[in-house]
Order: C-alpha cells, then structure tokens, then sequence
C-alpha cells in the first residue's frame, strides 16, 4: 500500500514567527520601509522580527510589556576568543551602556551587540536611527577598529521618543 502526496492547490501563507502587539508589528514594518526595504521585505520583516541592513540580519524583540524594544546584532564566532577583545569588550560595557544603552554578550547563538529602544512614544525613525547605530558598531567590533566603536558611540544624540 502506498500514499500519494499531492501538494496543496495554493500556497501556503507564511506563518507568523514573531509575536508582538499589532501597534509594534506595524512600527516595525514602518521602521524596515524608512530604512529603505521595499513593501514586502517590510512585511517579512514584521512576520520574523529581523531586519536586515548593513551585510547583517539585527533581531528585535519587545519585552513582556511592549515598553522597550531589545535590539541584537550578530557577530562573528570567533569575534570575542581572544582573552584580550573579551577583556576589551567587557571594559567598553559599561562605556557602551551609558553612551548608547548597548552591551557585548556572549551566549548560545554566539557573540552579540545588544541594545535597547523604548518603545514609549518612539517612531519609526527613532527606531530605525538605534538599528543603524548598532549595525555600526558591530560592523565597528567586527573590523577590531576600537576607534570606530567609540565613534558609534560619541556621535550618538539621545533622540526625542516625542516625536
């Protein structure tokens, strides 16, 4: 005895991965569309919660209560193996933190840039303006260019959530 599969008549729509409120899957496809996605990476984006921009894919994901946006940018594997870069990225925390709301971690899926954006009021632009930040200062981390990290940080303004 034997099945025949038949493939469904129409496609199958994508299932939807990211969970959050409508109010910040709509921020974040308006945030994709000002960084210049086109009308479906934008919806792709809304569905996963990844934004790609700058040669790396940044994930976003609300706290429990929608109030603050976490911000992740992946880099390399072998980014923080050297004892010297750990003990650098570890001192620049702090730094990092105060400047940007930023931090380095290091878990499961391997070496990260992890930032914060509340949510309170904020705009697509204001979000959009943290997601550049942190994609330059990964790509900063990742190109061992301490100077340029420090750069993403000093030239960062604390935007208005007002707007």
């Amino acid at each position: 005895m034997s099945a025949v599969l038949t493939a469904p008549a129409q496609p199958v729509a994508p299932v939807q991965e990211f969970e959050a409120s409508p109010r910040v899957l709509a921020l974040i496809r308006d945030t994709a569309l000002f960084l210049g996605a086109s009308p479906e990476q934008a919806r792709e984006a809304s569905r996963t919660g990844t934004i790609a921009l700058q040669s790396r894919t940044l994930a976003l994901v609300p706290d429990m209560d929608e109030e603050v946006l976490i911000l992740s940018a992946p880099l390399p594997a072998d980014c923080l193996d050297d004892p010297a870069r750990r003990v650098a990225a570890l001192r620049a925390c702090t730094a990092l933190m105060l400047s940007f709301g930023a931090v380095f971690a290091r878990g499961i899926a391997g070496p990260q840039v992890l930032g914060r954006c509340p949510l309170v009021n904020t705009s697509a632009e204001v979000v959009g303006r943290h997601l550049l930040q942190l994609a330059a200062l990964a790509n900063a981390v990742q190109a061992g260019v301490p100077r340029a990290a420090n750069e993403a940080c000093a030239d960062r303004k604390e935007p208005s959530h007002a707007e």
